[in-house]
């Protein structure tokens, strides 16, 4: 691959050598020397040659290119005759190398496409997701995007490289024809009897490589019969089986490159092309410790480049000019720069900057945005012992709260803290992953306050597990107002649940003086109910469903959702409202009785 392209029309600084048109192959070159025009094909093959001669010889001369390169590869020696026109278009080629490692990216737009950029906000917020929508719109080839993840324990030689132990097998030399017709003549002159199997046994890497006919060949320049190929071929497999499992390994020490190191000599080598290192969770990782002297780096001129270089250290230098070559400068007087197609984008949560806090040097250096908590999932639902509530409803709840109690942004949950199949939140996913973040990060000082059945009553994390606890779910949902999704509402209605073809499951209710209150509509039970413990008892614990009264003398007034439809008189001018769920039903009497101490005892009968 040539370091740099040429294109139709390009014309060299003298004007004496124009590319006319190009295919796969080759060029066409308008070439002028002394006074006369003509039009020479040049092989791309060679040209690359020529790139690389001058790349690490640029004061060479065209006769040196000439002298050093012909005959090196099987392209038609008497093309080697174009040599200065070859020298001129290396010239150009490695011109407009520098050229385009300039300005290759001069039509982005940097304010908008940074080349150092952190993506921050809440847990949750879609950071990851984003970067990778970047990436996928800019349709960046899988092979110029580079990924890692910080943690405490990574450090610079994770990050850049470093020598580590490894095993190396010691390798078969690959012989060629003409070299293993001068080792089985060899073997002839020496006299070893059964030479032709000796010789395929000891050379069988080699031989492997090799077609029949190619081993004819060999045995006819050492004057051997064809009938000698059978026993070369047994020789081959002794030495395939045997010589092979001889083979021995040793430890060695060899410079091992990481993330960075490959993201860097990527960019270097395709210098026309965007190359991106993503760096996923960078604070929770020391910073200072992983980037080391590459901070100075990190300083760009409006060109994109390292406005300051640092010198390399031995072994990555050594292991730089190895892979890029001494004049590459990526590695030039062994000194590092960040070119300008090199482009880093992090991710950090804000909840976790207690871990690792990146300090103002660090912070200034990179470009910064913030994503926000945008409450799109609409139709995700949450789904508790049948009774559905909605995720949005929820989520604006407890940011709410969180933002309440801390003044930051940093715990809320974020639209995509939870990744639902079918948009439905589970019980367990609910527990396991949403309230159990709540209860260990955000309300172990007691903040929040979420988790409280009544404005009275707390409950712990573990409460919510078992039996009761998801009837105490429940009644932490209904505390909490989150409201519940319409379909949740299609068995409320007293008119179908009065309908004893319809009703599947009603509540049935045991007072401690042997009372029972057992109706196929749930409505009808949770008002004989309420009558008996007494309406003004209920009403003074203030229970709510949203952000409506559970029991008082208020009437609602109607707004579209159904409350005030629901409402049903009780005694002394109180009213109930029942658009609850069965489950939902149940809940609120467990709680009342909980709240009361009148030791019910309620169940859901299934029909």
């Amino acid at each position: 691959m040539m370091s740099g392209k040429l294109n139709i029309g390009d014309v060299s600084i003298d004007g004496k050598v124009e590319i006319v048109d190009e295919d796969r192959l080759c060029y066409l070159v308008r070439n002028i020397s002394k006074g006369a025009t003509g039009l020479r094909t040049i092989s791309k093959q060679l040209l690359d040659e020529f790139v690389a001669f001058y790349a690490a010889n640029p004061d060479a001369t065209a006769n040196d290119a000439r002298n050093t390169l012909s005959g090196q590869t099987e392209i038609d020696k008497y093309e080697y005759g174009y040599a200065s026109t070859l020298m001129i278009m290396a010239k150009m080629v490695l011109d407009n190398s520098a050229e385009m490692s300039k300005k290759n990216l001069s039509l982005l737009n940097h304010e908008e496409h940074p080349f150092q950029q952190i993506f921050y906000g809440a847990p949750g917020t879609g950071k990851s997701h984003k970067v990778k929508e970047f990436l996928e719109l800019n349709k960046v080839p899988k092979e110029n995007i580079f990924r890692t993840t910080f943690h405490p324990d990574s450090d610079y030689s994770t990050f850049v490289g470093t020598y580590k132990p490894i095993m190396e097998r010691i390798s078969e030399h690959l012989f060629n024809k003409n070299e293993l017709i001068s080792k089985l003549n060899e073997m002839k002159k020496q006299g070893i009897t059964y030479s032709p199997h000796k010789f395929g046994a000891k050379y069988w890497y080699s031989l492997k490589q090799l077609s029949n006919a190619d081993i004819k060949d060999i045995l006819s320049a050492c004057g051997l019969s064809d009938n000698y190929t059978v026993e070369i071929v047994k020789g081959i497999a002794i030495g395939e089986d045997l010589l092979k499992k001889s083979k021995e390994s040793k430890i060695v020490y060899g410079f091992i490159p990481q993330v960075f190191l490959n993201a860097y000599m990527q960019a270097y080598r395709k210098p026309d092309e965007e190359i991106y290192l993503i760096i996923e969770e960078i604070n929770r990782g020391n910073c200072a410790q992983i980037f080391g002297d590459l901070f100075q780096l990190l300083d760009r001129d409006e060109d994109g480049y390292s406005e300051y270089t640092i010198k390399a250290d031995a072994d990555l230098r050594a292991f730089l000019e190895e892979n890029l070559g001494a004049d590459n400068p990526g590695i030039k007087d062994g000194e590092l720069c960040l070119p300008s197609n090199f482009y880093i984008y992090a991710t950090m949560n804000t909840s976790d900057q207690s871990l690792f806090p990146i300090d103002s040097a660090f912070k200034r250096r990179w470009d910064w945005d913030y994503e926000p908590i945008k409450y799109k999932n609409t139709g995700w639902v949450i789904d508790i012992h049948g009774i559905k509530y909605s995720w949005i409803s929820f989520q604006k709840e407890i940011n709410k709260r969180i933002f309440d109690a801390t003044s930051s942004e940093d715990k809320m949950l974020g639209d995509y803290f939870v990744n639902p199949r079918n948009k439905v939140i589970t019980e367990k996913m609910f527990l396991n992953k949403v309230l159990f973040y709540l209860w260990n990060d955000v309300c172990k000082d007691g903040e929040g306050d979420i988790f409280k059945l009544s404005d009275t009553e707390n409950i712990s994390f573990s409460d919510l597990h078992g039996d009761d606890g998801k009837q105490k779910l429940v009644s932490m949902m209904e505390h909490l107002k989150v409201t519940k999704m319409e379909d949740s509402y299609t068995h409320d209605n007293s008119e179908m649940e009065s309908d004893d073809n319809y009703t599947k499951r009603h509540i049935k209710v045991s007072f401690p003086d042997g009372t029972v209150f057992e109706d196929n509509n749930s409505t009808n039970t949770l008002i004989n109910i309420i009558n008996k413990i007494g309406p003004e008892k209920v009403s003074e614990l203030g229970l709510m469903i949203s952000d409506c009264p559970f029991v008082s003398k208020e009437k609602i007034e109607e707004d579209g959702r159904g409350y005030g439809n629901s409402q049903r008189e009780l005694k002394g001018g109180y009213y109930l409202t029942t658009k609850l769920s069965t489950d939902a039903k149940l809940a609120k009497l467990q709680e009342i009785s909980r709240l009361l101490n009148c030791n019910l005892t309620a169940s859901i009968i299934e029909i």
